[in-house]
């Protein structure tokens, strides 16, 4: 699933991991994530297609963040990408956004 960086950078999330894009093939049939870990040392990288829904492909490299991902924090920040693509492109607060979000989102929980 796509969301996107506090920088607006195109992320990528797959069984729990966050990644951030870091290249296309030399093809453009793939691209090249790595774990959004990395500035912590995690090795973690994998694959996916470089249409428009990011398929998955393959992991390339294992993890050494985590032997597990932790999909609350990729949900967190899927959520904030919601609130500041609705900030952007509607005249909504952004408070009102936070707090509504929040309230979904513990429904869901």
């Amino acid at each position: 699933m796509l969301h996107a960086s506090k920088r607006n950078c195109e992320k990528y999330s797959h069984n729990g991991f966050s990644y951030v894009k870091d290249k296309e093939s030399a093809d453009g049939e793939r691209i090249f994530w790595r774990c959004d870990e990395k500035s912590n040392g995690c090795k973690g990288r994998i694959w996916t297609t470089s249409c428009e829904n990011r398929e998955f492909i393959r992991l390339v490299t294992d993890h050494s963040c985590s032997s597990t991902g932790n999909s609350v924090r990729v949900a967190v920040q899927q959520t904030l990408t919601t609130i500041r693509q609705r900030a952007a492109t509607t005249m909504e607060n952004q408070l009102r956004l936070e707090a509504m979000l929040y309230r979904e989102f513990l429904q869901q929980s």
